[in-house]
């Protein structure tokens, strides 16, 4: 890079961080980053991270979330720093496709990525999303390392990043799936319209022969020497008396079938790598007579085990809880049923047409798949707030027809996510940034495109074009970002929590600030049915109950120092009262009933200096 490049970069890149950092937690915790800090705080109890299936979210997010929890406290900046740091350091590794796709490009789509209302919306939040983006695009730059020449750096990226996609969400099965699928047609497509190639890849030099005799051999020794530490383990903690049935260590519960398919899997996992010693050793003895360049087999042999280890620690609750690594496999049966069922996450209005034909719905296999719709809701999302994408995303037809190589392999991959994920009836709005990024790329083409190929002075119509739609995306940014934020007509701010939400936790904070020691004898009652993110905001309260809202669900003593109750039922709990509070009302989030707070009286009134109380049960109540 020139010193001109390097300066725009770091210009970009500061600039991707300021707009994440700035005013991190003016947006109040969304039900999900509650349920992720609460599972932090059960880490924190019980020393592991309890990988459930039915969770299907990996284990990668919790830890770092634990660590920056640990050292920074529990607020949410140190919730949400870790998805700031990778959000922006993936705007930074998008200048590393310079060699694939030159600078021009690579510095606009960087400069979309950092200022895009989507990545900045759900990179200043702690969910997993950020992560599988950067993973994916580590990945996506590893791949093409090892078709144009392969490196010990595109070696380690490929595999750590399919490793750091396993670690976080189970949709990487759709990436992966696709990046294959998108390489095939893409060397299809090949063979009939070439394109053109930013470097003359290099065949690589790889003993095949001796790759499969070396994993067929070393197989069956993994597997049967696996099965002897289980069956020792297993045997070892049935006898021991010293370990309780819910405490960490706990290796039980693992049927002999699912033992068995965990030690065969293992076993082959761990034959590859010493398959590939066994190439190094083939691939020194040739005489590298062709132009073929040596596979990096000790590279690979390296970045395989630390792929193996990280997945096996995290899974394994930092082996803690060996059961968990059976949810790798274990969770696509929840997956693939949430995803049919879309279990409350549906988008019906912006169905198109079913991919079964009418005639047919009733056939056999095809029955099942009825549900499965073309589905326009993620282009909504970018008609609405990505522009850049949608020019990226239209641009994408230009490269069934020639142009450069490894964007045509990214047109196809994004244009297939694209339509996986519009036919899945599960949809949650943070997904579009693990499908946007390959539009933000291949929109940046399209500008380079047009300054390239319009004549004269009619060049700057690409400059216009671009203005245009950098300023769009600043201008939804903003507003999403720093205004809007907890709209529920905003999109993107999907479940949010509102705002409003502090006229009930911010009481109990301040009573908490005043008082250290109140958060010994405070007694709260949540009595709703749905109440994330306040178990973690109010977490220091050692006695706080949760109930749904069904009276005859509730205690009997409803006098507490706090209560939350939906406006609906509190004329209910206001027939129960004893004491005098103060009550306010507020929402939590969209999709619910107005709440009621209620705080005691002789418990807050520190809290509302010179206010008197709302409720005095003393008082008959107003005809």
């Amino acid at each position: 890079m020139t010193r001109r490049q390097i300066t725009i970069s770091v210009l970009i890149i500061l600039l991707a961080a300021v707009v994440r950092l700035v005013f991190l937690d003016i947006k109040p915790p969304h039900f999900d980053e509650g349920i992720n800090g609460w599972w932090c705080d059960q880490m924190a109890k019980q020393g592991y991270y309890a990988y459930d299936p039915d969770n299907y979210h990996g284990p990668l997010h919790f830890y770092v979330l634990r660590v920056f929890l640990s050292a920074f406290g529990r607020n949410l900046w140190a919730l949400r720093m870790p998805t700031v740091l990778v959000g922006t350091l993936t705007v930074g590794f998008l200048f590393s496709f310079t060699r694939f796709f030159g600078y021009r490009i690579t510095a606009l789509a960087a400069l979309a990525m950092a200022i895009s209302p989507g990545f900045i919306f759900y990179e200043r939040y702690a969910i997993h999303e950020t992560w599988l983006v950067f993973f994916l695009i580590l990945t996506f730059w590893g791949a093409l390392g090892w078709h144009y020449r392969v490196t010990p750096a595109s070696v380690w990226a490929t595999v750590l990043g399919i490793a750091g996609m396993i670690l976080t969400k189970e949709t990487y099965a759709i990436h992966l799936v696709a990046f294959l699928a998108a390489a095939l047609v893409s060397w299809a497509i090949g063979k009939i319209i070439p394109a053109t190639q930013p470097e003359t890849p290099v065949r690589i030099k790889v003993p095949w022969r001796t790759f499969t005799l070396g994993t067929l051999a070393s197989w069956p020794i993994f597997t049967l020497g696996l099965g002897l530490i289980w069956f020792l383990i297993a045997h070892a903690t049935a006898n021991a008396a010293t370990v309780a049935p819910d405490e960490p260590g706990e290796v039980g519960n693992i049927s002999f079938v699912q033992g068995a398919a965990l030690c065969i899997f293992t076993g082959m996992v761990f034959a590859f790598p010493v398959a590939l010693l066994f190439c190094r050793r083939a691939a020194l003895r040739s005489n590298g007579e062709d132009q073929a360049v040596d596979l990096p087999w000790l590279h690979l042999f390296g970045a395989l085990l630390v792929g193996y280890f990280l997945i096996l620690f995290f899974y394994s609750g930092n082996f803690l809880n060996w059961k968990g690594v059976l949810g790798i496999f274990e969770t696509f049966k929840t997956w693939t049923k949430t995803g049919v069922d879309s279990a409350g996450h549906g988008k019906p209005t912006y169905d198109l047409f079913s991919l079964v034909p009418h005639p047919l719905r009733h056939f056999g296999p095809l029955a099942t798949l009825t549900r499965l719709k073309l589905n326009w809701y993620w282009v909504g999302l970018m008609a609405t707030y990505e522009w850049f994408s949608v020019l990226g995303l239209v641009f994408a037809m230009r490269y069934l027809f020639g142009g450069n190589s490894p964007l045509r392999y990214l047109a196809i991959y994004g244009v297939g996510v694209l339509f996986v994920y519009s036919i899945i009836p599960y949809k949650t709005p943070w997904c579009i940034i693990s499908i946007d990024w390959p539009f933000l790329l291949l929109a940046a083409a399209a500008l380079v495109f047009l300054w390239d190929n319009l004549p004269g002075f009619t060049r700057f119509l690409s400059v216009v074009v671009g203005l245009f739609l950098f300023g769009h995306l600043a201008y939804k940014s903003y507003g999403l970002n720093f205004v809007h934020y907890d709209d529920p007509k905003e999109l993107y701010a999907y479940v949010q929590t509102y705002r409003d939400y502090r006229k009930f936790v911010d009481p109990i904070l301040q009573k908490l600030r005043l008082d250290p020691s109140a958060k010994e004898h405070l007694r709260g009652l949540i009595l709703l049915e749905s109440y994330f993110p306040i178990p973690w905001i109010i977490d220091e309260v050692r006695d706080v109950g949760y109930y749904a809202d069904d009276e005859e669900k509730w205690p009997k003593d409803l006098d507490a120092d706090f209560i939350a109750v939906l406006d609906s039922d509190s004329q209910d709990v206001e027939d129960r009262l004893t004491k005098k509070y103060f009550v306010q009302t507020f929402r939590l989030r969209d999709g619910m009933d107005p709440c009621k707070a209620y705080f005691k009286y002789d418990t807050f009134k520190d809290v509302f200096p010179g206010r008197k109380p709302d409720f005095d049960p003393s008082t008959p109540p107003k005809e």
